[in-house]
């Protein structure tokens, strides 16, 4: 059946921002069976405006005629454009070593968006002439999603011997998901109460509050 594919016009934005956007120009280039080179640009001089729309008429008139080749080139210098120097070398860096999962986030919201931050990656310019950019291999991206769990989960993987090396993404996140007792997450969420109010009684009523809830919605945890 037919279908559409709604792409909002484009001006400026963030680097995901164009990310989303290219891919729906290359679907709708894909469904509708565009092969050629005029089509793909009269496409992007319709669904650009302002500064990005300048950007790409500029770069269209440097490379020449309106060749799928020099459309993939144009394309790529207005990625160029969108985002900051080494991009790619930063957002791996900070995925690798410094992303971890907020207190108030489900382990599979954070999951699904790793594996989103870890599908953009193709699309960010390289950082040098020649490098490859590529997603992380799903070894590293289970490791990332080790290390950006509490300490307390990751002792309580210990303890049951799971190995998260030995299964695919969506297992690990279903044992952190389903096996994190809520005795360990309530102190997770005392540790920060604390942080905030080191003197106060603030820690305490929160650790009452959610033992009870705990006691409500899981009493096989305690």
């Amino acid at each position: 059946g037919k279908y559409v594919i709604k792409i909002p016009r484009f001006d400026s934005g963030t680097p995901e921002e164009w990310i989303i956007f290219v891919d729906l120009v290359q679907k709708s280039l894909t469904g509708q069976n565009v092969s050629t080179g005029p089509p793909m640009y009269e496409c992007m001089e319709r669904v650009l405006k302002g500064d990005a729309k300048a950007e790409f008429l500029q770069k269209a008139n440097l490379v020449g005629n309106k060749t799928v080749a020099n459309f993939t080139t144009v394309m790529a210098t207005m990625t160029v454009h969108v985002f900051p120097t080494y991009a790619y070398y930063d957002q791996r860096q900070y995925m690798q070593r410094y992303l971890r999962k907020p207190p108030d986030m489900k382990v599979w919201s954070f999951t699904t968006r790793l594996i989103q931050l870890n599908k953009y990656l193709p699309y960010f310019p390289p950082d040098r002439p020649g490098q490859i950019v590529a997603s992380l291999p799903d070894d590293d991206i289970k490791e990332i999603l080790y290390h950006a769990m509490p300490n307390t989960w990751k002792k309580k993987m210990i303890e049951q011997g799971y190995n998260y090396l030995d299964g695919p993404i969506h297992s690990m996140a279903e044992f952190f998901e389903t096996s994190t007792a809520a005795k360990i997450i309530i102190v997770e969420y005392v540790d920060i109460a604390g942080a905030f109010f080191p003197d106060g009684r603030e820690p305490r009523f929160v650790n009452a509050v959610l033992d009870h809830m705990g006691h409500e919605v899981r009493s096989s945890d305690f």
